[in-house]
């Protein structure tokens, strides 16, 4: 089962803010926000 390429980009951004030691979901939710404003 192959992830769909919003989910793969989402899974991208919750690590990469989760490097910077921020809640991952709270990270997640702003970066599908900032898509759908996109």
């Amino acid at each position: 089962m192959y992830a769909t390429r919003e989910s793969r980009n989402s899974l991208v951004a919750c690590l990469f803010y989760e490097k910077w030691r921020k809640t991952c979901f709270q990270n997640l939710e702003f970066f599908l926000i900032a898509i759908s404003l996109y």
